[in-house]
């Protein structure tokens, strides 16, 4: 191999490699969303769009943080014939913030 090959093809396999990296970035989601829900909200906000009343606000710790968790059962709107995957979402709120997310989906809707 000369060193002209040698030189191209380092060329391009550096070229590959940084189109690779740079196009994953361009297509990777915002991993601090979920559908409408992005964290930092406040909890009068996830409660407003979750249909939360005060009731279903759970208090996990008071101190030394306030450590707040609401449980949220997504429903199809309408008389949606697609089933929903998600069978239950849990928000965590650290001093009224959204820090955490935890989605829970039905194995049956999700198998394939």
């Amino acid at each position: 191999m000369t060193k002209f090959a040698g030189i191209a093809s380092r060329s391009v396999l550096t070229f590959l490699l940084a189109f690779g990296i740079t196009s994953g970035a361009i297509w990777a989601e915002d991993l601090s969303r979920y559908r409408a829900f992005q964290l930092g909200t406040d909890l009068a906000s996830v409660a407003k769009l979750t249909g939360a009343s005060d009731t279903q606000i759970k208090i996990v710790h008071r101190r030394p943080a306030l450590i707040q968790e609401i449980t949220w059962r997504p429903r199809p709107l309408g008389a949606s014939s697609i089933p929903e995957s998600v069978q239950e979402v849990v928000f965590t709120f650290y001093n009224g913030d959204l820090f955490h997310i935890v989605v829970n989906y039905d194995r049956y809707e999700t198998e394939g």
